[in-house]
């Protein structure tokens, strides 16, 4: 075996995900032996658009997301408990609206 290390570190605790995650670089979840997906913090994902009961968003977990009319105005909110949450929108009525979360923001349809 050819190579040389580059940099040993020695932490007296275990360390979580995004700490692996952090001092290597890695938001894919790829580094060798961790079991969460670790996303971007900027990544907001949602699908199925358009939407008929449900849109399931795509984000860090922890995010709140906010879903909008199309005038601005807050509808629904929730925080995310998985990289994959599904938000109910059964209370929308069929048009078009904005999921946001922090400066990230997606249009969806609501189509029924």
């Amino acid at each position: 075996m050819e190579g040389a290390i580059d940099e040993l570190k020695i932490f007296s605790r275990p360390l979580g995900a995004e700490e692996v995650a952090a001092i290597y670089g890695d938001t894919t979840g790829a580094v060798s032996g961790l079991k969460e997906n670790i996303l971007d913090p900027l990544t907001l994902e949602l699908f199925p658009n358009p939407a008929e009961s449900s849109v399931t968003v795509k984000a860090k977990v922890g995010s709140l997301i906010g879903i909008y009319s199309m005038d601005g105005v807050l509808l629904l909110e929730q925080e995310t408990r998985a990289n994959n949450t599904v938000i109910n929108i059964t209370s929308l009525p069929a048009g078009l609206y904005v999921a946001r979360s922090g400066d990230r923001s997606k249009k969806f349809l609501v189509d029924r």
